[in-house]
């Protein structure tokens, strides 16, 4: 969850917040390429991920927005567990063309 700009005092409660979830190690796989928000429009370039290390990163995401959102900070979309490889800033035609290639 994107938490943006916050201060030291509410980090102080994240942190707090944060070391109350308990989870176990677990692996994940990396597969496939993607966009957000679209494949014609390009912003974001990622990795997905497999089925159970993505369901775990969903549940993983799913306790943390369960411990924070009652101190403000409320998911402005649902969650997708991906590893973001970079922005794209400038012409996106190119980075269309070389993700057709995966």
């Amino acid at each position: 969850q994107f938490l943006g700009e916050v201060h030291e005092n509410t980090l102080e409660k994240i942190k707090t917040l944060l070391s109350s979830i308990v989870f176990s190690p677990f692996n994940v796989k990396f597969i496939g390429v993607g966009t957000f928000p679209r494949p014609s429009k390009p912003r974001i370039i990622w990795i997905g991920t497999d089925g159970e290390g993505g369901n775990n990163l969903v549940h993983l995401a799913k306790q943390i927005e369960d411990v924070l959102e009652p101190i403000g900070f409320k998911p402005d979309k649902p969650f997708k567990p991906h590893i973001t490889v970079f922005r794209v800033k400038k012409n996106p035609t190119n980075i269309i063309k070389q993700l057709e290639k995966f």
